[in-house]
């Protein structure tokens, strides 16, 4: 909900002549885990509270300090349904702890954790993000001796354990002021960790200033705090600053906010090995996802095959990898870090026909794709990931590479043709962070991590000569331009994605490291498949290119 508000004197700030933007809880919406409320310039995300949240109409004067916070909404009384003027509070079911475990409450407190600055990953907590720089006010409701917090999040990063940590005592925000439903300032008693306390339960507004493209996370230690949204005015400042990281991280995505709905165009039930039975109109289930930092649009696509229709948007997708494994990117050269990635399903194409067929060994289920190439429009179905920037910078993708030699494509939406890999930055292990693709542990001459520019052929495996057919982890990293699509994708196969950073303003620099080539001879044309001498047009051979004739 957007609104305008022009306050007077007695009203909750004087502030710049900015439009206010003011995202409201609602009374009548079942929220859930990371269920956000967002305005133009400012988004409000419920934490993992994992146990359910809890809608409350708190009554508070229209013309009175909390007014912008308000809403009429009809309540139940002992005297009957009623209208009411009312603040609408969400409030978790368990106190924040830093272990994101199933059902909730395992972990410690932020106050009293083993290690300083893990931030909430189950429990009541609430996460800010801003677009541009400013001001804003947000709704709480405070218990008595409960240590308080607002800390920015923006440069957080995951730690081998799982664990989501930030740099103290820099993150903390000490510049807020905590104010009650009249408009007076609370008094706050100072505690651990740099958070605080007050004497008396509040229902009130904490206000603080925040920067451009920041995350912000405010909770209570030991307690479940409630907040009934925020109000925005912007400064007018809408470029972070060059270097500000932001990162998105698929272990913390809630699968339960995924979509599902059918595709009918060019998908059929009936056909052959030569082409579809296009008598025989079909459908397929896909599933989206959809996630946002200050300046990046993600969207996931999963179609997963008719053979395994989904029942819910969640069952398209897997979680895959492990914290403590050597599948997450938690160990030397990986940064930013990440322990978990998200799997779709099904090749990403336009025309898909799947059939029966009656072998010797039985019924067998065939499934066929048109596969992307250079040119094409952007796949309809299958798995890929699209990326939009608003402004100009540095975009870093930690992905998930199954094997064989199949091209790796950053396609630009506009000319439908692959980013020149050049100009793509690869850092990958090959199986695992443990596997030595060259050289000997014993003999300290192994080499884990193969670093470079994109090869020719796109494969990612193929990075700087090196020719292992096996499943790839890491980093590709590309110029991204403002306001332009970018897709990812394998043509015949599926990418996993861990997450991805951006930095604004930021340039992309290719760098190499010396890895002893290793060829197989083989040729391969500019898709990454392998051609015999019949084939007529450029190839790719040994690592450089020819035209074959």
């Amino acid at each position: 909900m957007k609104k305008l508000f022009t306050f007077v004197a007695s009203a909750l700030v004087a502030m710049s002549a900015n439009a206010q933007e003011v995202g409201l809880f609602d009374y009548s919406t079942a929220y859930a885990d990371g269920q956000s409320i967002s305005t133009d310039n400012a988004s409000l995300t419920l934490g993992n509270d994992m146990k359910g949240w809890k809608v409350a109409a708190t009554k508070v004067a229209e013309d009175g300090y909390l007014a912008a916070f308000g809403k009429t909404v009809t309540v139940s009384t002992d005297d009957g349904d009623k209208e009411q003027f009312s603040v609408i509070t969400l409030t978790g079911s368990n106190n924040p702890k830093d272990q994101a475990t199933a059902g909730g409450g395992s972990g410690v407190n932020y106050s009293d954790g083993k290690t300083s600055g893990r931030l909430p990953q189950n429990g009541s907590y609430f996460i800010l993000k801003t677009e541009k720089s400013g001001k804003v006010q947000v709704g709480i409701v405070l218990n008595v001796d409960k240590e308080f917090y607002v800390v920015d999040a923006t440069d957080a990063t995951t730690d081998e354990d799982g664990y989501i940590n930030i740099p103290l005592p820099e993150a903390n925000l000490h510049n807020y002021v905590i104010k009650d439903a009249t408009g007076a300032e609370v008094k706050t008693t100072a505690a651990s960790k740099g958070g605080v306390t007050v004497a008396d339960k509040l229902t009130g507004v904490i206000e603080f200033d925040v920067l451009a493209g920041h995350t912000y996370y405010y909770f209570c230690s030991g307690s479940k705090l409630g907040s009934y949204g925020y109000v925005f005015t912007p400064n007018g400042d809408d470029t972070p600053q060059v270097g500000d990281m932001e990162i998105w991280k698929a272990a913390d995505y809630n699968l339960e906010n995924a979509t599902l709905e059918t595709l009918t165009n060019g998908i059929y039930e009936g056909g052959t090995a030569e082409g579809p039975d296009t008598s025989k109109p079909g459908t397929l289930l896909t599933s989206t996802i959809t996630a946002s930092t200050a300046n990046v649009t993600m969207v996931g696509l999963s179609t997963p095959n008719g053979d395994h229709t989904p029942t819910s948007p969640a069952e398209a997708w897997q979680l895959k990898g492990t914290v403590d494994g050597n599948d997450a990117l938690i160990v030397e050269n990986c940064d930013p870090q990440y322990a978990q990635y998200l799997m779709g399903q099904g090749n990403p194409g336009f025309i898909h026909w799947e059939f029966d067929e009656e072998t010797e060994n039985g019924t067998s289920h065939r499934v066929y794709d048109t596969y992307w190439e250079p040119g094409n429009d952007m796949p309809a179905k299958g798995n890929y990931w699209k990326f939009t920037t608003k402004v100009d910078g540095a975009l870093k993708l930690a992905i998930y590479g199954n094997k064989n030699a199949n091209p790796t494509y950053i396609v630009d939406e506009n000319t439908r043709q692959p980013l020149d890999p050049a100009t793509v930055q690869v850092g990958i292990f090959y199986q695992n962070t443990g596997f030595a693709f060259e050289g000997n542990a014993d003999e300290g001459t192994a080499k884990y991590f193969n670093e470079g520019a994109m090869a020719a052929d796109y494969v990612l495996q193929h990075t700087n000569g090196v020719t292992q057919n096996r499943p790839v982890l890491g980093y590709i990293t590309f110029q991204a331009k403002a306001n332009k699509n970018y897709y990812v994708f394998n043509p015949k196969s599926q990418i996993g994605l861990y997450g991805f950073s951006f930095v604004p303003g930021s340039e992309v620099a290719i760098q190499t490291m010396e890895v002893a080539p290793v060829y197989n001879g083989r040729v391969y044309n500019l898709q990454g498949q392998v051609v015999g001498a019949d084939y007529k047009g450029i190839v790719i051979k040994n690592g450089k290119k020819y035209l074959q004739k």
